[in-house]
């Protein structure tokens, strides 16, 4: 009797297994991929035993590189014990450098040491193994012109610790805070860093006190920036030139760095710094005078942004954004963001500037995001000379986001129900189990934007897999045209005529004959423009008529 109950029960938690498993690939984000030369694609697997896997633009798999050596296998214990068996993680964080064609991996050894292996993908090779520093916390990071990676390394994790945490008395010996900077060009170690001494020598550290540190900057001439805290009130920031084993500044600032920005001449750092609503600032170094200097802010700082053909800085605080001179000084230029004041309708963003482009002479396409980056699917038209809005296209109504997420959130509800179900089927009187518990995700995608940079501003909503084709004179939606689902990034031909699309599975639209997809009307935030004449096809001559319906 008990065989026979056994086999629909296991039939029926496999189907509902099976089912569970099929429904949360919208709960889950996609697995780890990064894009690489000609199409092609790798991921990065940790374990015993840790690959890079190499696809074609066809996702077939093409070449299978080992990092390191794998594991010995551990023997079985003697008697079994309680302990959790933890797998050991031989990987840390990586990079891909497209100047080079090669992922960058942290190798994580069992003696706290790390390595940094410059995996080949011209020759499908381990091309060299690096020695960084040692210790539990470990991190990466990547200047922007892709020829510096800067690796932290320090101290011994705690049991309960977050990730970048040690205490402070285990900083000693080769578990010392150290950054080592690596040249992408030659795979050789420009600059090795210390600074507990620094950072302890002003102020008796209690032992037990958690020490963080994070790099804020890097730069392609290996000039480093660090943020690091022992406690609330133990904050220090540090700044490195490359081979200079010392701080070029060390500083103290009441609150937490936000943010950074160099001048473009790499002569000026400025920080800004959020001692919330009376004590934020901005420190200014001189990094050839090696000076410093504090500007009191009136505003929260969030992050700085460079906007318009001349890449001019802008500060992004809560009320407003305001824009700076290159030696990090605030001007008189500014925008709103999320308090009107005595400013118009037309001069304020509500919301924060997320991703921009460059649309003609003095206009730039700007998406609007929400403070913790999510998308609000809203993307404003900025006339950089006067400081105005033209106007701000909704790419999809609020309505359609509230549905996205109730489904997401009824979806999320069923899953627990029926995983409880598959949980307890079967469990005996008296018996107990934990019921399992799915969270939705609440987030929606982000947005890409491309221009052809004459008339036209193209926006892709990942959400909706839909490009919203706008005519930036006229501030609407000339066309919407339906993109595949795999498609994460969008650009232009030189002509203007194509649109090329990133993903999976590229395609290529010629924009005046793609079908108009018309799912929702476009809003503007902006007064309704007086009726106009219809935008012309890109690379076709106007036609006089009325407005596009």
């Amino acid at each position: 009797m008990t065989k026979d109950c056994q086999l629909p029960r296991g039939n029926a938690c496999s189907i509902l297994l099976a089912i569970i498993l099929a429904s949360t690939a919208c709960l889950w984000s996609q697995p780890n991929e990064l894009k690489t030369a000609n199409g092609n694609t790798a991921e990065v697997f940790g374990g015993r035993a840790p690959k890079v896997f190499v696809f074609d633009s066809n996702h077939n798999l093409i070449a299978t590189i080992p990092i390191t050596a794998p594991l010995p296998e551990e023997p079985p214990p003697a008697k079994k014990s309680k302990k959790k068996v933890i797998e050991p993680q031989l990987i840390g964080p990586y990079f891909y450098v497209s100047s080079v064609n090669a992922i960058y991996v942290v190798v994580n050894l069992p003696n706290l040491a790390h390595n940094v292996t410059a995996v080949n993908l011209n020759t499908n090779k381990v091309e060299t193994t690096i020695p960084v520093g040692s210790g539990n916390a470990v991190s990466l990071s990547l200047s922007a012109g892709e020829k510096r990676l800067a690796c932290y390394a320090a101290g011994l994790d705690g049991k309960y610790l977050q990730p970048g945490q040690a205490q402070f008395k285990s900083l000693k010996g080769q578990l010392e805070p150290t950054i080592s900077v690596i040249d992408t060009g030659t795979n050789s170690v420009t600059g090795t860093y210390h600074w507990i001494d620094e950072f302890g020598k002003e102020k008796k550290v209690p032992g037990n006190l958690l020490f963080t540190t994070q790099i804020l900057n890097v730069d392609d001439d290996g000039f480093t920036v660090i943020q690091s805290n022992a406690g609330p009130s133990i904050e220090a920031l540090a700044a490195f030139k490359e081979a200079s084993p010392r701080p070029v500044f060390f500083e103290r600032p009441k609150g937490t760095v936000k943010a950074s920005i160099q001048s473009l001449d790499k002569r000026t750092l400025v920080l800004a710094v959020d001692g919330g609503a009376h004590d934020s600032m901005l420190i200014h170094f001189d990094l050839e005078k090696e000076s410093s200097e504090i500007i009191a802010l009136n505003d929260i700082p969030v992050r700085f942004l460079r906007l318009g053909a001349a890449q001019e800085a802008w500060l992004i605080g809560d009320k407003e954004m305001r824009a700076m001179t290159e030696d990090g000084k605030l001007t008189d230029r500014h925008i709103g963001l999320n308090d009107k004041g005595d400013q118009s309708e037309t001069s304020f963003l509500g919301g924060y500037p997320g991703e921009t482009i460059i649309v003609g002479a003095d206009h730039i396409g700007m998406m609007i995001v929400k403070k913790d980056g999510d998308s609000t699917h809203k993307v404003a038209i900025v006339n950089m000379k006067t400081l105005k809005l033209d106007g701000v296209i909704t790419t999809m109504s609020a309505g359609r986001q509230a549905a996205i997420k109730t489904g997401r959130f009824a979806l999320a509800l069923s899953l627990s129900v029926l995983s409880g179900m598959a949980a307890s089927y079967g469990v005996p009187a008296g018996g107990y189990y934990m019921y399992p518990i799915f969270t939705p995700n609440l987030r929606l995608r982000n947005m890409a934007l491309a221009t052809d940079n004459k008339e036209y501003l193209y926006a892709l909503d990942l959400q909706t897999h839909e490009v919203s084709m706008i005519d930036v004179k006229t501030v609407s939606v000339f066309k919407r045209m339906k993109v595949d689902s795999s498609t994460t990034s969008i650009s232009l031909s030189g002509d203007g005529k194509k649109l090329v699309t990133d993903g999976k599975k590229g395609e290529t639209i010629d924009v005046r004959t793609a079908p108009d997809v018309k799912d929702e009307p476009s809003q503007s935030a902006a007064p309704a423009p007086a009726p106009v004449a219809t935008p012309a096809q890109p690379g076709a001559p106007a036609e006089a008529g009325g407005e596009k319906k």
